[in-house]
């Protein structure tokens, strides 16, 4: 959270002049094209925030605006609202503290991990444009009216808590009475869908005051809608309870500069602990090199009474470092250390390998999202927030039409008038958050192969992903030996085959897609829209962007595209879409700081594309940023002639779940798994409920030493019966075995199950610090 300090927005550069290169056979190369969508609507994000008071039953109301999609995940919430965590005894009181005003200290010792209280907020609000523009204060006066509604809608009480809050921003004079109580006291909320960030102004938990050295942190519990404050470490009577407004991991300067309107000092340097670098890049280091790092770190951690993030990641790799050694005793005695750390994410991926990384992909959900955007994407000087009509995957976003659809007409007049600029192929991003850059990728060298050449429609930042990996494009990799060929497929239509028997983790295929689609983008819709009518003119907008791209494909590309099935010409998609709807596997880790699944690319291939569904796959595409292609891995022995496939949905779900998922594409599945459904979906929910965890494990003396392999074994059975080799839950089971036997000092097995983790080349988890835990043992 920051407290009424606000990031200042860059102005936006011109874009260079165009130029014209030549590629190879002196082919003149297509300039970029740039796509500026018209502006929106004003007033059209009210139009779309309701007014709520949750929960509608019990106490502790809060007034919120939220938009629809998040007050129906709260709707469909089983058991909403969950009650509130609060400790048997008091724990704290709001005091005034001379200096500072209003305070919360602690009553009584609070021990590291408790929870100190819980509270739900007094109102919450769409944070978009409020706290991420530099024009925030204008932003928030044009939505004073339903936010002051809400704020005079409160119960007395709450609406007197609310004006008694801190005003910082009261004689700026640019910013009203409610909105400078929100921007001086909001802390932000998240795991609220469909990609909205909130913010939350509370009556005691806004109270609490910042420190570099916090002994506090919120976080917000979704099911009881509250923030529950934990402690970060031992906590004295008498003590003030206080946690960081900023970022305290920064460098000493950058933190100074940042606390320069609260006088705060801070002394402690940023410490990134890292076993990878240690077991792997740096052979040379002894083996208690980053035991000894950690150890000098927590020192500084405990001198600074600095114990949020840094200090979990730093018990996490020390235990993570004695498990590579094989240190048992140790590994556990820190496992019980980080149980107590309850205010940070159970799983955390600690190293992830930007840009470089694959990522394993899955077919994209067959109800291709459209975004409708209010105001752009984050758009600078208005920022409102987004209205999305998004697909959810399996159950979180609302999924667009499929089947036959009565044909929705859009009133004429209506859309965005295209601005076109064509610029330099070899510059980067058009800066404006609100244009879009069609490009052919890669663009180096004279000896690139026009049949891999792949067309892009990107947000902005996106192409500067790939550049900025060294040695962009990456050759792409291919088997010594043919495997794979494209055949008639029955009553599938067509299919992939194997040519010769493929051994468990081996490469069939790389391929670089013909094109790299946005899922959605954003549209002005008018607010007199019905929500038909705006997913109509989103899908129209959506059609007309990607036709820019496909038209420049090359003539057999684009033969090849347009030979692709498609199952959606009837819902009201336009022929691209539908081709890519039905066809688009996901490319990600191409938009930074998106997490929404907004961030989530289509990529529609000439050849993967081709391949059927099946909920027992023995393949697993893994999109590969560093060479801009797909690389097909199977996941088990597969013979001669079989149909390669791979899973279009999740297959964890049972088999009546995949196949209401798999109707867009228009087939019922008949894979084994489904034709014996109540067999195959109780053993898939164990598979999928199997939680393997050497910390629990090694933490627990009551178990016996064989306890969790035989539990490991019985997953592995599961997963063999099922066919389930392409999900996680594979891997897991197979690093958990590793790490079992590493904890017990066996080297001898603990190579065999890291072996066959080396096989799966399909799953982000080996670039996980479990990676370094094999090439440590590699060393042994």
């Amino acid at each position: 959270m920051r407290r009424g300090f606000l990031p200042q927005t860059k102005g936006k550069k011109a874009p260079p002049a165009t130029k014209k290169r030549v590629l190879s056979k002196g082919q003149e190369e297509t300039a970029e094209t740039v796509l500026t969508p018209s502006s929106p609507s004003e007033d059209s994000m009210n139009q779309l925030l309701i007014t709520a008071a949750l929960p509608e039953s019990g106490g502790d109301v809060c007034e919120c605006l939220l938009f629809p999609e998040t007050l129906d995940m709260l709707d469909n919430l089983r058991g909403f609202p969950y009650p509130m965590d609060q400790p048997l005894l008091p724990a704290y009181r709001i005091t005034r503290i001379e200096g500072k005003g209003l305070a919360m200290v602690s009553t009584r010792f609070i021990a590291m991990g408790d929870v100190i209280m819980s509270e739900r907020p007094l109102i919450i609000v769409p944070a978009q444009g409020i706290l991420d523009s530099d024009c925030c204060e204008v932003s928030i006066n044009r939505n004073e009216g339903p936010l002051s509604d809400a704020v005079n809608r409160m119960l007395p009480e709450n609406k007197a808590a609310f004006w008694a809050l801190h005003n910082c921003h009261k004689d700026d004079g640019r910013t009203d009475a409610i909105a400078g109580i929100m921007l001086s006291n909001a802390i932000s909320i998240g795991g609220l869908p469909p990609g909205h960030t909130y913010m939350a102004v509370c009556d005691h938990v806004s109270r609490i005051n910042h420190s570099c050295t916090p002994n506090s942190y919120p976080v917000f519990h979704v099911p009881s809608l509250s923030y529950r404050v934990f402690a970060l470490c031992d906590i004295a009577a008498g003590d003030e309870i206080t946690w960081q407004y900023i970022d305290i991991r920064p460098s000493a300067a950058e933190r100074s500069k940042a606390l320069e309107p609260y006088k705060f000092q801070c002394t402690i340097a940023a410490f990134e602990p890292s076993v990878l670098p240690w077991a792997v890049f740096n052979r040379h280091l002894p083996d208690d090199w980053l035991i000894n790092q950690c150890k000098q770190n927590l020192e500084l951690l405990r001198s600074e009474k600095m114990w949020e993030r840094c200090y979990h990641k730093t018990l996490l790799k020390l235990m993570e470092s004695y498990i590579c050694l094989g240190d048992a005793e140790n590994a556990s005695l820190w496992a019980r250390k980080l149980i107590k750390c309850r205010w940070q994410p159970e799983k955390e991926q600690d190293e992830s390998f930007e840009n470089e990384t694959p990522s394993a992909v899955r077919k994209i959900p067959p109800g291709c999202p459209f975004t409708l955007t209010m105001n752009g994407v984050n758009s600078g000087a208005n920022g409102r927030p987004a209205f999305s009509v998004t697909e959810r995957g399996t159950e979180e976003l609302r999924p667009a039409p499929y089947g036959k659809q009565k044909k929705i007409v859009v009133p004429e007049g209506y859309g965005s008038t295209l601005k076109i600029t064509e610029k330099d192929p070899l510059s980067g991003s058009d800066p404006n958050p609100d244009s879009m850059t069609c490009t052919t990728m890669p663009q180096t060298g004279d000896t690139i192969d026009e049949r891999h050449l792949t067309e892009c429609l990107f947000f902005s930042g996106s192409k500067e992903v790939l550049l900025s990996i060294a040695g962009f494009p990456h050759e792409m990799q291919q088997p010594s030996e043919a495997a794979h060929r494209v055949g008639p497929a029955g009553d599938k239509g067509l299919g992939m085959f194997s040519t010769r028997l493929i051994g468990a983790g081996e490469l069939i295929m790389s391929e670089r897609p013909l094109a790299i689609l946005p899922r959605g983008m954003p549209t002005p819709v008018p607010p007199n829209f019905t929500q038909k009518q705006a997913m109509q003119l989103a899908m129209d907008e959506h059609e007309q962007m990607c036709a820019i791209a496909v038209n420049r494909l090359l003539p057999e590309a684009k033969a090849a595209f347009w030979a692709l099935t498609n199952t959606h010409k009837e819902d009201g998609s336009g022929p691209i879409a539908g081709i890519m709807r039905t066809n688009g596997i996901a490319a990600e880790n191409l938009r930074p700081g998106v997490q929404s699944a907004m961030g989530i690319y289509s990529a529609v291939c000439k050849e993967i594309s081709r391949m059927n569904h099946s909920c027992r796959p023995n393949t697993q595409p893994v999109f590969h940023p560093a060479s801009l292609s797909f690389r097909l891995y199977a996941v088990r022995d597969i013979p001669q002639g079989e149909e390669l496939t791979f899973a279009y949905t999740n297959i964890q779900m049972p088999a009546g779940h995949r196949n209401r998922a798999l109707r867009p594409y228009q087939f019922t599945c008949r894979c084994s798994a489904c034709l014996n459904a109540k067999l195959s979906d109780k053993r898939r929910k164990k598979i999928a409920g199997f939680a393997p965890d050497v910390r629990s494990w090694a933490a627990d003396h009551t178990l016996t030493d064989d306890w969790l392999i035989v539990q490991c074994r019985e997953q592995l059975e599961r997963i063999d019966s099922e066919g389930f080799e392409a999900d996680e839950a594979y891997y897991d089971a197979l690093k958990t075995l590793m790490e079992f036997y590493l904890c017990l000092g066996d080297a001898e097995n603990a190579a065999v199950w890291a072996d066959k983790m080396e096989q799966c080349r399909w799953t982000t988890r080996r670039f996980d610090s479990s990676s370094a835990t094999l090439q440590k043992l590699s060393l042994k």
